[in-house]
This record gives structure tokens, C-alpha cells and sequence, in this order.
């Protein structure tokens, strides 16, 4: 008979306020901050639990979070109802996205010496006082060490609780739920993982433990819990749907859970149901009155080990026996069974279930505070609860789904689908008969509507019920009426057509769902697809081909692009192809089968395009036609007063290449600045070429002046009476004019010479009227041009004369 003390644990689930403020809370954190964001997260949980009231969430990122304070006395305290989340990367935007899992959140104890407990924090997590309720969720609390006062057992806050304490002194009431955590490697005199202690008149401390699992606790009283109701107050817990290794009492006194009352008035009440017990030193419950009241509720539960049965009692102290669980004990009691509860691996810590395990449905219904196992998932799924901490149940229904044919249609092996690690198993019955592993084929050569039946079975031979199939086979209507499409490469296509009813689209002659919306066929390449078209009248119809051919189309047409210099007279673009097409346009437009005469009124760039059809029309073919401007030939007008004889450079400007008309009298027409002589009026024309062959003309006219002497070449300067110069030669070795010198009778007194190519360089220099100037500067021979000269001479008779001009230099 199951025993059970409703409890008021409901209060562990205060209302959570829609102003709810999240408190976030990273320690990895690089930028800390209010910790209003994960991107402002605290990195100290303490400080968010500071920040924190009533109503509040403070989410917690994965990492180790030591508690701060003074010494041993560190610890997280919680003082009011707000809830702590961990097991969340940093990212999350719900609770529901967090894995606890994967994202290990630890609140350690460890504060000194690494791996040292005496210097570890009393308490690591220290609920008190907590009115309106609290709960934390996700977290590893460990290396708590709650050994104050050792050896004495005498209880006091600092001996009780070495992962997390309840408290509630006199006339306090405090409410508090772990859930979803594990709890490992703490130490306490009493309950090494969590320790609930009232201490005081009127005192209630109320707690709950839920999907939790504890493993390598120590305590000498209550290895892994304790719950202690001292000097006249109560408390209640509930200890539901966890699970429990290789904990230990130094005292023997309840390595899973102890329950100490000491006052005539205090009185103590525990939940311990639906929990899985493995490998934990036995006893593993203990119930100590000492003038108080102490219940231990138990039910569901399994108590099992390795290596064979317990040898001793597994519940010392009354009120305290199991109920409707599974004892690894040579003879149980109480309506208890003891059989292998057929774990999935225990060696490796997974406590769920098999499917065919014999403590499946062998649990008691009962109102329980917590309708959900450890997975969170329905707590009772089959005829009757589960014990342990996991419900499982007999495997389920495979899925399977009827399947119509028409007849004489081919038909394809039925399927159902299994859970993974599943088989299927095949029967002609809903009940007896042999199950076959292969899948049967309906025949289709009639009418009719046959029936399977199908069942899974687990990897230990469990299985499940047979789940009924069908296969249905009609008589199928006539194929629909359809015809194939051509298209040329990248046309505008149309959606596909069949005549019909209830048409069905396909791209495979026999496998595949039809859709029955007619496919658009792609015209992106070239070659042949088939589409497959049903039509359903009750049954579905053979399959109708459809082929859509895409036509690739002709080569792109060959045409060279022409240029043309401003003004040109244009021919008709030509290009090599048949039914040419010409357009404006790269892409648009409607093509004319004339071709185009382009303008060569403007400048500048126009591009046509020219394609060739033949049954498709090819991709175009881009010709650009290029009218060059003409160039801006120039001649800089000559100034000055210009005398027979004399030199003038001419300056042309605006084009690559040069030709000027006539060539009378220059020094080279084939140049831009040739040197003119003069010897009377003349009009020149140059006309220039630039780089692209495009012409452009000028003209300069030279007219003789006014006021020009006889006999002094036009010369500017003192007249040279008695004294020859010449205003040209031609230093080019053929024995005629090669040298430039002075001829007169007369013996001068004094005589200067200087002569300055037209960059202001000094060429030649004499003060000997005999010297001549052959043409060379410094060894190399000079360039053709115009020359300035400056001449100063005493005549023998005194006479000074200054003369000053130009003179030609050509070879």
C-alpha cells in the first residue's frame, strides 16, 4: 500500500510577473556592464542576485561562477522570489533555446586551494527566508563543504547544506525548488548536496527537488540530502524524478536522505517518489524522531546497485519503509518487487528504461506534484506510472499510411516507419501467426482492398503492438491527352497542359509526388525533358510523357566594328550570317532585317547588335561603330615686320603628323615649326593628321613689310656696307654654302660674331672676321632651324656697325 501527505509545494510556483526584469550573466564577458543584455552581462552572479527582485529572471551563461564574501561564509544567498537560469551560451532569446547540457553552468565551492575542501565555502547556493517563492534551474553545484563545528553533530546553519541550504529561522517562512540540476562532490554533516534546515519556533521550511541528479555526495548524516525540523518548527520536502550515485553516509545514517526531528513540536513531512537509486551505500534513507514527527512518503522508486543484492536494510527509522518500488533486496516487503529494472546502460549512467523493462507500468497512480518525468516528457504514457525516474513505455505503433493503386498498376513493398534502433516485423493477422522482417507487395491484378498488419520490435526483442495497414486497388481512368512543346534557348515559356481531370504532374515515369500544379519548364538550356501527366478520377491514371525540347540556337554572327573620322561618308554595317536581324539594344527591342547606315554627324560611340536566326535566333552580336573628331590643327600667326630674305619659324599645333603647302622656301614640310625664308608674300597651308587618320587644315599667311633697307637682307641692324653675310647654308658636305663666314676686303678693327639656336643656346663664337662656322655644336652635328646672330664690328675706318637677325641652317 502506498503511502502519501499531500504537500503545499504548489507555493514553489509563485506567479511570474508579465514586468518581469532578466538579469544577464556571462562570465566571459568582455564588456560588463548593468547587466540589462547579454552584451552589458554581469560577470559575477552575485552581483546580479543583488540587482535583482521580486519577479525577476537572472539568466546565466556557461562557465564556473565562485560565490564572493568573507571566507568560508561565501555563497550565493537568495533572499527573494526570483528565478536563475543556467545552461545558456550567451546568445539566447528564451529560456526554451538554452541546453544545460551543453552549456555547463557550475557554481563551485572551491574558493582556496584547488581541489582542498577545507578552505571550500560552507554553502555554495544559501536560500533564505524567500517568501514568495524561489527556483533555480540548470546548474552543476559542487565542492560546497559544510563541516563547521566537526566532529560535534551538533546542527547548526553552517554544518547543514554543503551544495545548497534552505533556511528558515523562528517565525520564518520560506519556500524554495532546484530543478534540473546536478549536484556533486558535497560535503556537509548533514546533507552533503542539499541541506534543509529549520531552526526555530514557527519556523517552515518548504523545499522541493526535481529532475535533479546527485552523485559523489558525502555527508555524515543525509549523504545527498538532509532535512532537519529543529526546536518546534516543521518543514516539508519533495524529492521527485532523480536520480541518485554512489552517495554515502560516514555514519551510515541515510546516504541518500535523512529526516531529523528533535522537539515535541516539530514536526517533518518528505515526498520521496518516482527516483532512481544506484550504486548508494545502504541505508539509504534515515528517519530520526526524537520527540518530533517525521514522515518519509516513498513510492515508484528503484533501489538497485552492481554486484548483487543489498546484504543489509536499505530504511532505518520509522515511518520511513518503501512502497511500490523495485528493492534490489534478496526478499522485499510491502508490495515491492525486486527484479532487474533492465536499465539502458547503467555502466554509463543512462537509467532509462527499456521498453520491455518489468517496472514499466508497475508504478502506483498518484497525485503528484510534479505530471512529468526527468525528460520532461508525460509522466504516465502507458497503462500505469513507471517507477524510476524515467517513463518509457512499449514501443509505439510503427507510422504507416494506407496506399491506393489502380489496378494492374506496379506495386512497390508496403513501409512503416520504425523508432531508430527499431525493426519492423510484417504479419498477415492482427493476432498469431510468425512475424516476417520483409515487407509484402500488394497485388493490384484486382479490385479489392487487402490488409496488413505491421509491429516494431527494440533492440532487447520488445515489441510493440501490430498497427493496421491497407492497400486499395481501383480500376484507373484513361491516360489525359497531351502533346510536346518546342522552345528555342531562353524563349518566354508557357506552363504545361494535358487534357483531364484532377491532373497530376510528374518528372518521373514511375516514382515521385504529383503535383497538381502544371510545371513552367526551364528554357535556360538546351536539350529535351520529359514530364509525366496523370489525371485522377477516383484512381489515378498511367503516366502521360510530355517532352519539352529546347532548341539551342546558331552561333552569334561575325562583324567587325568600324571606324569613321567626323563627317566620313558611312557604308551599311555588314556582318557574316544568314537572316541577319540588326537591333539598338543589347537585350530588347524588335530587329530589322536591313542593316543599319550609321551617322557620322557627331562624335562618339554607337553600339548596334546583330544576331542570325536559323529556326532559333542567336545570341547578339555587339558592333560598334566609332566616328573620331576632327583634330584642332592651328598655326600660330607670325608678328613682326618681315623682309625679303628674311627667316620666319613657322608653329603648327593640334595633330600627330604634319604636311605643309607649298614646300617653297622651308626647311623641312614634313614637320610642325619648319623655318620659312622669305622673299615675298606667301600663304602656307598645313594640314594635320592625328593618331586616328582624321584630318584637319590651317593657314598662315607671311606678307612682305614696310621700311625693309636695300642690300641688308631685311635684317634688323646697322647696314653691312663693304661686308658680305649670308642668312642661310646648308653644312651638308656636298662643297656648296657648307660653311657660314663673313666675305669682305675691308680689315676690321675689331670683329664679334655669336650665333644662338632658338633655345637661347650659344652655337658659335668668333672674334676673327676669316673664322666660319661649319654647322657643328660640341662634335655633334646641329639641327636644322633658324638661328639668331649678333654681329659687332669696327670697320678699319672706325666705323661701328651693329647688326643683328636670323639666318637658316638646312641640310
Amino acid at each position: 500500500m502506498f503511502r502519501f501527505r499531500s504537500l503545499l509545494i504548489l507555493c514553489l510556483f509563485p506567479i511570474h510577473c508579465c514586468f518581469a526584469v532578466i538579469r544577464y550573466v556571462n562570465v566571459n564577458n568582455p564588456t560588463p556592464g548593468g547587466g540589462t543584455s547579454w552584451a552589458t552581462a554581469f560577470t559575477d552572479l552575485s552581483a546580479a542576485i543583488a540587482a535583482a527582485r521580486e519577479g525577476d529572471d537572472i539568466w546565466v551563461a556557461r562557465g564556473i561562477y565562485k560565490p564572493t564574501g568573507v571566507g568560508r561564509n561565501a555563497t550565493f544567498f537568495m533572499t527573494d522570489g526570483f528565478y536563475v537560469y543556467g545552461g545558456f551560451d550567451g546568445t539566447e532569446t528564451t529560456v526554451t533555446q538554452r541546453n544545460p547540457t551543453v552549456n555547463q553552468t557550475i557554481l563551485s565551492g572551491d574558493l582556496g586551494v584547488p581541489g582542498d575542501p577545507s578552505d571550500n565555502s560552507y554553502h555554495v547556493v544559501t536560500l533564505y527566508k524567500i517568501v514568495n517563492g524561489y527556483f533555480m534551474d540548470g546548474f552543476t553545484i559542487r565542492d560546497g563543504s559544510a563541516n563547521a563545528g566537526v566532529p560535534s553533530l551538533t546542527p547548526q546553519p553552517d554544518n547543514t547544506g554543503g551544495g545548497v541550504l534552505f533556511l528558515a529561522q523562528a517565525n520564518d517562512l520560506s519556500y524554495g525548488l532546484v530543478r534540473n540540476c546536478v549536484l556533486t562532490n558535497n560535503t556537509a554533516v548533514y546533507g552533503g548536496g542539499v541541506g534543509s534546515l529549520g531552526n526555530g519556533v514557527g519556523a517552515q521550511a518548504r523545499y522541493g527537488v526535481t529532475n535533479c541528479i546527485f552523485n559523489n555526495n558525502r555527508a555524515q548524516i543525509g549523504g545527498a540530502i538532509a532535512g532537519l525540523s529543529l526546536n518546534g518548527d516543521w518543514g516539508e520536502g519533495e524529492i521527485q524524478n532523480c536520480i541518485f550515485t554512489n552517495n554515502l553516509s560516514v555514519m551510515s545514517k541515510g546516504s541518500v536522505l535523512a529526516a531529523i526531528t528533535d522537539n515535541p513540536g516539530s514536526n517533518y513531512s518528505t515526498n520521496f517518489t518516482n527516483n532512481t537509486l544506484y550504486d548508494n551505500q545502504a541505508p539509504v534513507l534515515y528517519n530520526q524522531q526524537t520527540g518530533g514527527t517525521s514522515y518519509i512518503f516513498t513510492g515508484n522508486d528503484i533501489v538497485w546497485q552492481s554486484g548483487g543484492p543489498y546484504a543489509s536494510v536499505l530504511n532505518v527509522g520509522p515511518n520511513s519503509d518503501f512502497y511500490d518500488s523495485d528493492l534490489d533486496l534478496a526478499s522485499p516487503a510491502g508490495g515491492n518487487l525486486a527484479v532487474d529494472p533492465q536499465f539502458v546502460n547503467e555502466a554509463g549512467n543512462d537509467f532509462h528504461l527499456k521498453h520491455c523493462s518489468p517496472v514499466v507500468d508497475k508504478g502506483t497512480s498518484i497525485p503528484l506534484t510534479f505530471n512529468y518525468d526527468m525528460d520532461n516528457g508525460a509522466r504516465k504514457q502507458g497503462n500505469e506510472i513507471d517507477m524510476g525516474a524515467y517513463e518509457s513505455a512499449l514501443p509505439l505503433y510503427p507510422g504507416v499510411a494506407d496506399v491506393t493503386y489502380c489496378q494492374n498498376a506496379t506495386a512497390n513493398p508496403l513501409t512503416a516507419t520504425a523508432d531508430a534502433g527499431n525493426t519492423l516485423l510484417w504479419y498477415a493477422n492482427y493476432t498469431g501467426g510468425i512475424g516476417n522482417p520483409t515487407a509484402p507487395t500488394p497485388a493490384t491484378n484486382r479490385v479489392a482492398t487487402e490488409y496488413f498488419y505491421v509491429s516494431q520490435v527494440d533492440a532487447t526483442g520488445c515489441e510493440g503492438l501490430r498497427i493496421t495497414t491497407r492497400a486499395i486497388i481501383t480500376a484507373g481512368p484513361a491516360v489525359p491527352a497531351a502533346t510536346g512543346v518546342t522552345y528555342c534557348l531562353n524563349d518566354v515559356p508557357s506552363t504545361l497542359t494535358a487534357i483531364g481531370t484532377s491532373l497530376l504532374w510528374y518528372t518521373d515515369p514511375v516514382t515521385g509526388v504529383g503535383s497538381a500544379t502544371a510545371p513552367m519548364p526551364s528554357t535556360a538550356a538546351s536539350g529535351v525533358t520529359t514530364y509525366y501527366v496523370t489525371q485522377t478520377i477516383g484512381c489515378e491514371s498511367q503516366r502521360k510523357a510530355v517532352t519539352v525540347t529546347v532548341n539551342a540556337p546558331p552561333a552569334a554572327p561575325v562583324a567587325a566594328s568600324p571606324t569613321y573620322c567626323l563627317q566620313a561618308t558611312a557604308t551599311a554595317l555588314t556582318a557574316t550570317g544568314s537572316s541577319l536581324l540588326w537591333y539598338t539594344d543589347p537585350a530588347t527591342g524588335t530587329g530589322s532585317g536591313t542593316a543599319p547606315v550609321p551617322s557620322t554627324a557627331t562624335s562618339g560611340t554607337t553600339t548596334y547588335y546583330v544576331s542570325q536566326t536559323s529556326g532559333c535566333e542567336s545570341l547578339r552580336t555587339p558592333v560598334s561603330v566609332t566616328v573620331y573628331a576632327s583634330p584642332l590643327v592651328a598655326v600660330q600667326p607670325v608678328t613682326g615686320n618681315i623682309c625679303p630674305g628674311n627667316t620666319v619659324n613657322l608653329n603648327a599645333s593640334g595633330a600627330a603628323t604634319y604636311q605643309w603647302d607649298p614646300v617653297t622656301n622651308l626647311s623641312d614640310a614634313t614637320i610642325n615649326n619648319p623655318a620659312a625664308q622669305v622673299q615675298n608674300d606667301i600663304v602656307y597651308t598645313v594640314t594635320g593628321t592625328d593618331a586616328n587618320g582624321c584630318t584637319a587644315t590651317a593657314q598662315v599667311t607671311l606678307k612682305i613689310g614696310t621700311g625693309c633697307s636695300a642690300g641688308n637682307g631685311g635684317n634688323a641692324g646697322g647696314t653691312l656696307t663693304g661686308y658680305n653675310f649670308p642668312n642661310a647654308f646648308s653644312p651638308n658636305r656636298d662643297g656648296r654654302n657648307d660653311v657660314l663666314r663673313v666675305k669682305t676686303g675691308d680689315v676690321p678693327k675689331s670683329f664679334s660674331l655669336l650665333i644662338f639656336n632658338r633655345y637661347g643656346q650659344k652655337v658659335f663664337e668668333s672674334r676673327d672676321v676669316n673664322k666660319s662656322w661649319d654647322g657643328m655644336l660640341a662634335g655633334q652635328v646641329a639641327e636644322p632651324g633658324a638661328y639668331v646672330y649678333v654681329m659687332v664690328i669696327t670697320t678699319s675706318t672706325g666705323t661701328v656697325i651693329k647688326n643683328k637677325g636670323t639666318l637658316m641652317l638646312m641640310r
